[in-house]
Order: structure tokens, then sequence, then C-alpha cells
């Protein structure tokens, strides 16, 4: 026995001598190249460029997935009375008498479009030593913006613009950003889970990163909890509609004229599902390889760019915050991923705000190597 151990030892040595060659080699040439790479990226412009060009490449692979089902929901309007997500459909209804899948395709194209500008934007104010990193860890990660624009169409889309736009301001210093936090949850009225990630990483990103004064962020943080408390009970007391499901049908056969897929439900409240089946749902989904295996890397790279004197502070509470506002989600919706999908893409975009106000900097060989672990996510799908 102990002549196994002594053996395995010797080989164990002799493989992590091998391993610590290769990184030292990789160490060299990343060296070599980094100061060649870092005049790139000391350019703003050339930065926001390649970013968004990044961005775009990775919006345009994406597959272009069951646009029927999500069109069917413009279609969704105010004809009946108040109804939730109901906002972009009577926007629509209100544009034109008839609406087509190729009206909805571009709509949300653009919206696409505006989302990587911001992205782009908010990204290009970190140090240029940390750019190239989170253009890596952004457009490789399913579980972030590669995420989003898989499911185009969807009105999740909403949510993820006011985020970003509330990242950008902060970043920034804008000085009507206390506007744009009353406004942004008024992207719940287009899907209520807009509510749950712009309100949580709003009053977050306020009290722990808003440069303002403290009456400022007391502020911002009552025009944004009553904004959001206003929006929440609307959607609460008057979001459900007492319409025959084949009426609702009808009226949305007679806004177009190209085929949809009819909705699994007439927009009626979510709540209603058993919760022990919703348990049972979400742990085989966290305990599949495919998924688990996301989640670690997810959780990994989060943790990574976190840099080390904010990992013990407001900011490392602040993304557990995030967390936990979606816990009512995940007991009774079904689309579990989606939820944890915006919950990445919350937490990063409160590390983009924390790690710009610092002025972090960071060689990106510190972590090359699980950084580069994310690369192979991509090859096994959403």
């Amino acid at each position: 026995m102990p002549a196994l151990a002594e053996v395995l030892g010797v080989r164990l040595a002799g493989l992590e001598a091998r391993r610590r060659r290769i990184v030292d080699a990789l160490d060299a040439r990343l060296a070599a190249a980094y100061p060649d790479f870092l005049r790139l990226w000391r350019q703003p412009a050339q930065r926001t460029l390649l970013i968004a060009a990044a961005l775009l490449a990775v919006a345009a692979i994406q597959p272009i997935t069951h646009l029927e089902w999500k069109f069917s929901h413009i279609l969704f309007d105010y004809e009946f009375g108040f109804v939730k997500r109901g906002l972009v459909g009577e926007l629509f209804a209100r544009a034109t008498d008839q609406v087509t899948i190729r009206q909805f395709f571009w709509v949300f194209a653009g919206l696409y479009l505006l989302l990587i500008v911001v992205v782009a934007a908010a990204v290009t104010a970190l140090p240029p030593t940390a750019s190239p990193l989170v253009l890596l860890y952004l457009c490789a990660t399913p579980m972030l913006l590669r995420n989003v624009f898989y499911d185009w169409g969807r009105f999740d889309v909403f949510g993820m613009l006011a985020l970003w736009l509330i990242a950008l301001a902060l970043i920034r210093g804008w000085p009507g950003r206390i506007l744009l936090y009353a406004v942004a949850p008024l992207t719940a009225f287009t899907h209520e889970v807009n509510l749950f990630l712009v309100g949580p990483f709003a009053l977050l990103a306020i009290l722990v990163l808003d440069p303002g004064g403290r009456a400022a962020r007391l502020a911002s943080a009552l025009a944004l909890c009553a904004s959001a408390g206003a929006v929440g009970a609307v959607l609460h007391l008057y979001g459900h509609l007492d319409v025959p499901d084949d009426v609702m049908i009808a009226h949305m056969a007679s806004r177009t004229t190209d085929r949809f897929e009819q909705p699994m439900y007439v927009l009626t409240s979510t709540l209603s599902e058993n919760l022990a089946e919703r348990a049972s749902f979400i742990a085989n989904k966290v305990l599949s390889l495919k998924f688990g295996f996301k989640l670690a890397v997810t959780v990994l790279l989060l943790a990574w760019l976190l840099p080390t004197r904010l990992r013990r502070g407001p900011v490392a509470w602040s993304l557990l915050g995030i967390a936990l506002a979606f816990v009512p989600l995940y007991l009774v919706a079904t689309d579990s991923f989606r939820w944890l999908a915006l919950q990445a893409n919350a937490a990063f975009a409160f590390l983009v705000i924390a790690i710009a106000r610092d002025g972090i900097t960071r060689l990106p060989r510190d972590r090359l190597y699980l950084v580069a672990a994310s690369v192979a996510i991509p090859a096994l799908g959403i």
C-alpha cells in the first residue's frame, strides 16, 4: 500500500510539473503580447466598437426560436380592460390595425441593437485591463447576454434595457438619473418579471454605488420605491382579465393575418401551480449535468470578477440580495433558467458599476485559465 501511494505521488508530481511548464509558457507569451494589446484597448472608441461588434456577432448567430408564440403576446391589448403584459400590444394596436410577425421582429431587433449599444457604452467605462476579461465573459457565458439574444422577442429585453441604462447612468454620473429610477419600474407593464429584475437591482445600486450624497440617495430610493410599489399594486389588483379564452383568442386573430401559436394561458395568474411539483422540477433542472455546469461556471466567474477588496462589503451583500429577490419566482414559475439568466445579468451589471467606480485594474493573466473555461460553454448549447 505505501508503495502504491508513493507511485501515485510521483505521478501526480510529474503531472503538476508538466502543468506548471505549460502555464509558465502561456504566461510568458501573454506577458509579451500584453503591451500591444493594451494599446488597442486604451482608445475608448475602439473598445466600444469592438465590444459592440462582438455582442452583435453573438446576437446574429443565435437561432430565432418559437417566434410565433412570442408574437402572440403582442396580440394582447387593453381592448377588454387592463391586463398584465398588455402594454406592448396596446402600443402596436394604436400604431396599426393589423400587426405582422415581420413588424414584431424588426421592432425587437431594434430593441436588442439598442441594448448592445447601452451595454457596450457601460462596459467601455471599465479600466482597459478589465475590459478584455469582461468582453470574454459577456460573450461566452450563456447565462448573460447570450441567453437574452438566444430568446428573441421576449419582453425581458425591456427590463434589461432599464437595468443597463441605470448602470450607465451611475457610471457616467448622469444628473437626471432620479427620473430613470422612477420610470424603470414601468417596464413591469410589459412583463411582471421586470419588477423583480429592476427593483432590487436599482435600489441596491442607489444605496451602495450612487455617487450622490445621503439626501440624493434617499430621494432616489424613495422615487424608485414609490414607482415600483405603485406598479406592483396595479398589477396585483387589476392584472387579471375575466374574459373567456375563446373570446380573447378571436380578438387576437382579428389583429393579424399571420399565423400565431395560441398561448398556453390567457395571461392569468401564475400562482396556481402546485408548489410540490415546482420544487421537484427545479431540483431536477439544477441537478442536470448541463445546467449544473453552466451554473457552476457562472458563479465562479462572477466570484472571480469581484475584486478581493470588494468581496467583504456591501457589494458582496448586494449580489446576495439580487439573488434572493427572485426566490418567489423560482417557487411559482416554470422558466427557472430564464430567472437565473436575468439574475446573472443583474449581478454582472452591478459588478460593472462597482469596478468602474473603484477604478480597479487587473492583468488578465491573473485568472486567465478560469476565464478560458467559459469558452467551452457555447458548445453545450443553451
